[in-house]
């Protein structure tokens, strides 16, 4: 025997009436919604990989009406936290100190994290390569231009402008308390991107951070559009190597990559 489903009509958690958004059945009170306000706000330290800001912790900020959107979390003082579930100043001060270690933030991871439909850092950062990398020129651009980037389309350039033209401010809030937007770095690897492969002899993290500061992007995995796979082993037969392969994915070995960098 199957039991039928009946689609909620209202949003269990704020009450509002839903309504279809294509296939998804959504709660369109996106402003006064505590659950969307949760979802939104545990994005951004996601995917700005801010540690110790789990989702209690921001449902009790939201609930007890210190948090509304996430420039809030920046007005946040060792003291209201301390308050929250008897959190204590030591840790207080450690919850916030996660969050502004992550200051300067790069234009793409920022609005990356501010869950933009459809646009996430990887569609921002190719915005960016087209030449619109910086605030006032992704708002200067209009939907047939962002519609002309390759990987965009008219869908996602629709979105994009529609809440650069209507949410942008929230950027303005972020910069007023004290964010910094990381400036785009140009150097000789500007629009080429590295993947590592096996036990290098310098750390992972070290050899990425050649890359970024030189201009590149770093991938943790091989797709198609992969510039290069630096490789610890000429002969690995790793998934990576397999993959690059298969693409023609340029393979380096360290010892060509330093020669990239330095």
């Amino acid at each position: 025997m199957t039991t039928e489903f009946i689609p909620p009509s209202q949003c269990p958690v704020c009450g509002a009436a839903t309504a279809w958004d294509g296939e998804y059945l959504v709660c369109p009170n996106t402003a006064g919604c505590p659950a969307q306000a949760v979802g939104r706000i545990k994005r951004y330290v996601t995917v700005l990989d801010v540690k110790e800001w789990g989702d209690t912790l921001l449902e009790k900020l939201i609930n007890g009406g210190l948090v509304q959107d996430v420039s809030d979390l920046y007005r946040l003082t060792e003291a209201q936290l301390a308050d929250v579930d008897r959190m204590g100043k030591k840790s207080a001060e450690k919850v916030l100190k996660t969050l502004w270690a992550k200051n300067p933030i790069p234009l793409e991871s920022l609005l990356g994290a501010l869950s933009i439909p459809l646009c996430g850092p990887t569609m921002i950062k190719i915005a960016m390569d087209a030449g619109y990398d910086t605030i006032p020129k992704l708002k200067a651009a209009n939907i047939e231009e962002l519609s002309s980037i390759e990987g965009f389309g008219p869908v996602k350039a629709q979105t994009l402008w529609i809440w650069l033209r209507d949410n942008s401010g929230i950027v303005d809030k972020l910069v007023m308390l004290g964010v910094k937007i990381k400036a785009k770095v140009h150097g000789n690897l500007n629009g080429k991107s590295f993947c590592f492969t096996g036990a290098s002899s310098r750390p992972r993290t070290e050899l990425e951070n050649l890359v970024k500061a030189a201009g590149g992007d770093v991938k943790s995995s091989v797709g198609k559009k992969l510039t290069y796979l630096v490789m610890a082993d000429a002969n690995s037969t790793s998934s990576k190597a397999q993959a690059a392969r298969k693409n023609g994915t340029v393979c380096l070995s360290e010892a060509d990559f330093m020669k990239m960098v330095t």
